[in-house]
């Protein structure tokens, strides 16, 4: 056995993976990506509301409406409404908040005074005696996570290939 030691040169060219990623650094800093994404989960938000099928970005099944809630609909003639849906109002303001966006994030809401206790729960009424279960409904799926990340992935490709 030899203790000779073979040596072998490389060189690497990187400029080609520079202007790659000043392609993709360009490319993020006009926030097309993340305002595309953001309006993608505003719309996975909307669909859950407006699905009817009652469940959170989870999975889990959002509690039911209390038996009085299901009364007051009835005599308003909006039995048949979902979940969130007695008033479209909540459904129809959920968006991106432009002040938010950045290269890397932003917000999706509601600017409705009464989304929070939709979202989280919480105590509500006059006196706050009312409690309102948590009904998350902004948020994302496993299923959307995967949207989101093929989305991203196209993204980058037609970046680096344009």
């Amino acid at each position: 056995m030899s203790n000779d030691i073979i040596a072998i040169d490389i060189e690497i060219n990187a400029d080609d993976v520079v202007s790659k990623l000043d392609k993709l650094k360009k490319a993020l800093k006009d926030k097309m990506l993340m305002e595309a994404i953001g309006s993608d989960i505003a719309a996975y938000s909307r669909r859950r509301i407006a699905s009817r099928n009652n469940t959170a970005p989870d999975g889990s099944q959002w509690e039911s409406l209390a038996a009085s809630t299901i009364r007051a609909k009835q005599r308003k003639g909006k039995g048949d409404m979902g979940t969130l849906m007695q008033k479209p109002k909540l459904l129809d303001s959920i968006a991106i908040n432009p002040a938010t966006l950045t290269e890397d994030s932003i917000s999706i809401g509601s600017s409705l005074v009464y989304a929070m206790i939709h979202q989280k729960g919480g105590m509500a009424g006059k006196g706050r005696k009312v409690k309102i279960p948590a009904r998350p409904y902004i948020g994302v799926s496993a299923k959307e996570k995967d949207m989101i990340d093929k989305m991203v992935q196209d993204w980058i490709k037609r970046i680096l290939e344009g």
